[in-house]
């Protein structure tokens, strides 16, 4: 029997409408998902009556195709989302970026929110029933905007009923489900008060001028939308996003979208749990290291004999290489000084890429055998663009630390944005499988501020997508 990828792969015209939809919508996730892409086009070509790709095009291009693509886009685009979804962002809201919005408005007394890609509307309802729950009294006479928009109208109907079921409140406590919800049936409907603060509207990210109110955006939500896009594409969009902001303002991101290249402009805040981008007047973004010195290469076992002799000084001097440098270089297979790795993540969130580089030089002096370290170093060499170096050295902290779920996890995204899906499906499952072996909520020793649980999720929810 003849698969529908078989059948469309036959038809002349299904490369340029696959064209269409990644060139109308930016998510090059299906330039190499021919499988799903066919599956969900084979169903509208059913739908319609249609008989091939060249007539559902001339559909598309006529005056009312645009509810023809709606439809299609609506298959295409994946809206499973909860109340409070990484509640580790939400605390840094409550604890850190909300009151500093306060301040800084107090004179006009007005907030301005955007989710961006905000599927059927939890996440923008979450930071209303925030603002209400937490800041309520001193909010009492302040104008509070929230816009909810996304590319898909289906959700966005959904979102409007503000209807949801139990699964949609997995992280939310009893208590505040039943302060702002009405039990409606069998699904839970959100109040008129938390109602009246969001609206929706549709908002294609790629091909649509962002909104951007007077004064710019306070706070922009766009979680796990990136991680559909090319890197060109996502570059583009992390600019609109940054002009849409009002000096000062905030950017949320999704945990499966950590690449700080991409952030260059924005000021990067490491926060319990969550990294936060602020954009900030005058602030200039650091010029990216030219050049990353190439690491050792790993031993071809574990057992092979390793001597390493220690520098009688360090090949580099200088005031932000001091930072680093040590007296005495440990054995091999003795970890690095405790604040190397912690340096290393510090200095390159700030920017300062030559020491974070002297202090990575510094771990593998110490130990040649440190997959950490060589963790560290793929993040900087992405950094610089040099993306197969990157994936040698991520290959090469595999090698050294076999049981570390978060190398594998940031290969599968190496992968997945050099187009290799087969490549990052086993390293996204590597990284499932390994992140299962942990509890929930132990940190991982290369990123702290991550857990494994986090992990787990954010492998998982690539691979469903991957998967269709």
């Amino acid at each position: 029997m003849t698969t529908a990828e078989e059948f469309l792969q036959n038809d002349p015209s299904y490369h340029r409408l696959k064209d269409k939809v990644v060139g109308s919508t930016g998510m090059a996730f299906y330039r190499d998902r021919d499988d799903i892409l066919c599956d969900v086009v084979m169903r509208r070509l059913l739908a319609t009556g249609l008989r091939d790709c060249d007539a559902y095009l001339e559909l598309l291009e006529t005056e009312g195709g645009s509810d023809e693509l709606d439809i299609l886009i609506a298959e295409l685009t994946i809206g499973e989302t909860y109340f409070f979804r990484h509640h580790a962002q939400f605390e840094a809201l409550e604890q850190k970026i909300i009151p500093d919005i306060l301040r800084r408005n107090e004179s006009i007394r007005q907030i301005n929110v955007w989710s961006a890609g905000c599927s059927t509307g939890p996440e923008a309802y979450s930071v209303a029933i925030l603002l209400k729950e937490r800041f309520g009294k001193q909010l009492a006479d302040w104008n509070i905007h929230i816009h909810g928009t996304d590319i898909n109208r289906k959700f966005l109907a959904l979102a409007r009923t503000g209807r949801f079921g139990p699964w949609s409140f997995r992280a939310v406590p009893e208590e505040i489900r039943e302060r702002w919800f009405n039990q409606v049936g069998d699904e839970w409907e959100i109040s008129r008060e938390i109602k009246s603060m969001v609206r929706f509207y549709p908002h294609n990210l790629v091909t649509d001028p962002p909104p951007k109110p007077e004064n710019g955006f306070d706070l922009i939500l766009c979680r796990n939308v990136i991680i559909y896009f090319d890197r060109a594409t996502a570059e583009a969009l992390v600019a609109r996003l940054h002009e849409s902001l009002a000096d000062g303002g905030w950017l949320a991101m999704g945990h499966s979208e950590p690449n700080l290249a991409l952030f260059r402009k924005f000021h990067t805040l490491s926060l319990p749990g969550a990294i936060i981008y602020r954009k900030e007047a005058g602030y200039a973004p650091p010029a990216l290291p030219a050049r990353t010195a190439a690491p050792p290469s790993p031993p071809p076992s574990r057992t092979r004999a390793v001597k390493t002799v220690p520098p009688k000084k360090p090949a580099r001097q200088s005031a932000r290489s001091a930072l680093t440098a040590q007296k005495d270089v440990p054995p091999p297979r003795i970890p690095a000084p405790r604040p190397a790795p912690h340096l290393v993540l510090e200095l390159a969130e700030k920017g300062d890429w030559d020491a974070a580089e002297a202090a990575c030089d510094a771990m593998l002096r110490a130990n040649p055998l440190d997959g950490r370290a060589y963790y560290y170093r793929a993040l900087l060499l992405e950094q610089a663009g040099r993306f197969a170096e990157s994936e040698t050295a991520l290959r090469r902290s595999v090698f050294l630390d076999r049981r570390s779920p978060l190398p594998h996890y940031q290969l599968a995204l190496l992968l997945l944005h050099r187009q290799d899906v087969n490549g990052a499906q086993r390293s996204f499952r590597n990284a499932l499988s390994l992140a299962d072996r942990r509890e929930a909520d132990t940190p991982l020793p290369e990123l702290p501020d991550l857990t494994a649980g986090q992990l787990r999720e954010m492998a998982a929810q690539y691979l469903q997508r991957l998967k269709g």
